[in-house]
């Protein structure tokens, strides 16, 4: 059944712009602007309120914002420590996007070779990306991207504390230690890499370096991690 004929002018002009009206909804969809909120960043005076500390081990890491080369990071100490901060996202319905941050570690973990078993589960940095309404409650679904020692970049695995807890390696070694790197991900398509299914809320984002297990020291900075939505 095909729409209508017009039987005068006035007709021909509501379809028209019918027609048009749709178009610009169906522009407006696949070509919308998207939207940017910078998590990580802006160390201005107060910037604390949006982040908690979560200690995990006895001892907790050292946080300082630091300047380098007139830009401000945070940079993160761990000895034998293991504490992140995270900061409340509240997203649902999830939306798809991606994140998107800096880093930059003094060196990794190269000593540790066991970083599949609870032993071994230190990181020079991490960054998660939480998908239910609480932080660091381990049935929770998380994505963790790593720094790792010795694991190869690309590498997906279950965390050895947790099958909710799926480990994404996107650096690891030396070779790029003391260069500021930038990444970003398709946090859907890594969830549904990880778990089969699609996530229904975004709950939190968190940064941390850790230690505690294998022991020995670790130093990381973090910058410009941004959520970025369609």
């Amino acid at each position: 059944m095909g729409f209508p004929c017009p039987k005068n002018i006035a007709g021909i002009r509501i379809l028209f712009n019918i027609l048009l009206f749709a178009l610009l909804c169906i522009d407006l969809i696949l070509f919308a602007e998207p939207s940017s909120k910078l998590l990580l960043g802006d160390f201005a005076s107060g910037w604390e309120k949006d982040w908690k500390t979560k200690l995990l081990y006895k001892r907790g890491n050292q946080f300082h914002v630091v300047t380098e080369n007139g830009n401000k990071a945070l940079r993160v100490d761990s000895a034998q420590s293991a504490s992140g901060m995270f900061r409340e996202m509240n997203q649902k319905p999830i939306k798809p996007g991606k994140l998107s941050w800096r880093w930059k570690v003094k060196s990794s973990l190269e000593s540790n070779t066991k970083e599949r078993i609870k032993s071994g589960d230190d990181y020079a940095a991490r960054v998660f990306l939480l998908f239910e309404p609480s932080f660091f409650r381990w049935r929770i679904p998380t994505v963790c991207y790593v720094w790792a020692g010795n694991e190869k970049a690309g590498s997906v695995f279950e965390s050895p504390y947790s099958n909710n807890v799926c480990m994404v390696v996107l650096e690891n070694g030396n070779q790029r230690a003391g260069t500021w790197i930038q990444e970003e991900r398709d946090y859907i398509e890594d969830y549904k890499h990880c778990f089969e299914r699609l996530p229904k809320e975004l709950s939190a984002a968190a940064i941390m370096v850790d230690t505690d297990d294998a022991g020995g020291k670790a130093t990381a900075w973090f910058d410009d991690l941004t959520l970025i939505t369609q």
